[in-house]
């Protein structure tokens, strides 16, 4: 990117700006643009949106700009998001963390464990901060909560020879939307008072038992 006079007097401008109406450190913003652009937002205007986003999840969010900077790219890159969808990004996170029991620091150690399983299999950030903050509202740790996610995606998503054969006998499925992004409601919607001894068969992994039990029992809460 084009470090010239100008470009610096405006980014300085704008740094200021940013602080100004944030209250936060000067030297905390700098590093989170500095970050920004380093992930891959080195358009200006991208990083202005990107940075002033940032800004507002810390204090809403009650983190340092540098974390929320950081789980916003990672979650616009690892959803394959570009920087105009940040608002929505933010507002996501940021209700995950309002009605989950995590925090945004929390979240920002963790998440980036689980968000390119997500992708894969077409789960949308909605649906992963909503499987999230129904795991930790229930007691999960976020790092727990996160594990157990990833392992329940991969056990639907790629499924045993043996477990695929038993979906299939069930008619249970990855629910999807028109759109084709995963119905998550609907998808633990069939998990639902299935006997426990017919949940080990169907997801062998303890991980993702832990994830998908959590979310069919708290059903009401996900929804």
């Amino acid at each position: 990117s084009d470090f010239s006079d100008v470009a610096l007097k405006k980014m300085s401008q704008e740094l200021m700006s940013v602080a100004s109406s944030s209250g936060l450190a000067l030297s905390s913003l700098s590093k989170a643009k500095y970050d920004i652009v380093s992930a891959g937002f080195s358009e200006a205007a991208d990083s202005a949106a990107v940075l002033s986003a940032s800004a507002e999840l810390a204090v809403g969010g009650v983190t340092s700009a540098a974390e929320a900077a950081d789980i916003l790219t990672t979650s616009l890159n690892a959803m394959g998001l570009d920087a105009s969808e940040v608002t929505n990004v933010s507002n996501d996170l940021f209700t995950t963390v309002k009605l989950g029991k995590t925090t945004m620091s929390e979240l920002s150690a963790s998440m980036g464990q689980v968000l390119p399983f997500a992708k894969a299999m077409g789960m949308n950030l909605k649906g992963v901060g909503a499987s999230m903050a129904t795991l930790t509202a229930s007691g999960i740790s976020t790092a727990q909560a996160t594990t157990s996610l990833r392992a329940a995606m991969q056990a639907l998503q790629s499924p045993t020879t043996s477990s695929k054969a038993l979906m299939n006998d069930l008619g249970i499925e990855i629910k999807r939307f028109d759109d084709g992004t995963v119905d998550l409601v609907g998808t633990m919607g069939q998990f639902r008072g299935l006997d426990p001894a017919l949940m080990k068969r169907l997801i062998p992994s303890v991980e993702g038992i832990l994830a998908i039990q959590t979310m069919a029992q708290n059903f009401t809460t996900l929804k």
